[in-house]
């Protein structure tokens, strides 16, 4: 039986240097638990291979050939993990404190939490909104206008509170190794987006409770890979199919179809304000404008 009781899966995509203060956080904080990091590589061109090589020789490295996507990166790291509990960290974050371990040690002592996930603040110490509810239909039809009120999420959230929750947030979450044996993997149709809502989701309709535990503390920086400019259209696309898929997955026909629709709405609308645009712009501007409008045209298509 294996002695290592904390497996750390990192995903890494060009985030170089974030990484290594991801690693160093932990191996300087990280005390009274044997513990492994699992980085995987979705194919990163920032040399990120060959600094890990060189300043983390302890590092179990798996390196992809092309991106693979947030979640199936992640379950090739837990299909290898040998750790009582499995913990999904993103690269751009790093912790001040022993916080892995107090997690843990709170989860030892209920048995039916199966995902416990920490305080996250930004990296000027101001809380980060967590999520602790499910988005409902009404949630998707609103974040689709335009018109949700992302206030609301930290006006009902009380940062300071152990209580358990519907959903964390994706950048730190503690799983119980048991919890992928009941529920299975990561759903590997999420590319990027909502793959934390998804396992929270089929863990709570499996009986296990999902807790937000203040005590620990994560800095999470945020935007690190998908804020880059050559992938920006890329992001998009994955964030809208990565929704349609959940809204599929988990809504009632009706919902679906709906939300579907407004989507295509809303595309069709900004393809014609942005192809009269271009049709009176002449400046600069004009070729960002044709970029915008090509892409809300292949969303459209979709």
């Amino acid at each position: 039986m294996s002695s290592i009781t904390l497996s750390i899966i990192i995903v890494n995509w060009n985030t170089k240097e974030l990484l290594k203060k991801c690693v160093q956080s932990i191996m300087q904080h990280t005390r009274d638990l044997t513990y492994e990091i699992i980085v995987v590589d979705n194919h990163s061109d920032d040399g990120s291979i060959p600094f890990l090589n060189d300043i983390f020789l302890s590092l179990t490295l798996i390196q992809n050939e092309k991106n693979l996507g947030f979640s199936r990166a992640h379950n090739q790291g837990i299909k290898i993990a040998k750790g009582k509990y499995i913990l999904l960290l993103n690269s751009d974050t790093y912790i001040a404190d022993n916080a892995f371990y107090s997690m843990m040690h709170f989860m030892k002592g209920d048995n039916n939490i199966g995902i416990c996930g920490p305080k996250v603040l930004n990296p000027d110490f101001s809380p980060q909104t967590t999520r602790v509810d499910q988005y409902s239909p009404m949630d998707a039809f609103l974040k689709i206008l335009g018109i949700y009120n992302y206030r609301k999420e930290s006006e009902r959230m009380d940062y300071d509170t152990i209580q358990e929750v519907e959903v964390i947030g994706g950048c730190c979450m503690l799983f119980r190794r048991s919890v992928f044996n009941t529920v299975g993997l990561l759903d590997e149709s999420y590319f990027l987006y909502n793959e934390e809502n998804d396992i929270c989701l089929r863990a709570r309709k499996a009986g296990w409770k999902i807790v937000f535990y203040p005590i620990s503390i994560v800095f999470h920086i945020g935007g690190s890979s998908t804020s880059q400019r050559e992938i920006a259209d890329t992001v998009v696309v994955a964030c809208y199919k990565s929704n349609v898929y959940f809204y599929k997955k988990y809504f009632s026909t009706k919902a679906y179809f709906i939300l579907l629709l407004t989507y295509k709405i809303t595309f069709f609308l900004s393809v014609m304000k942005f192809f009269i645009l271009y049709l009176l712009d002449w400046s600069s501007r004009r070729e960002v404008i044709k970029q915008k409008m090509l892409l809300k045209w292949d969303l459209l298509m979709m």
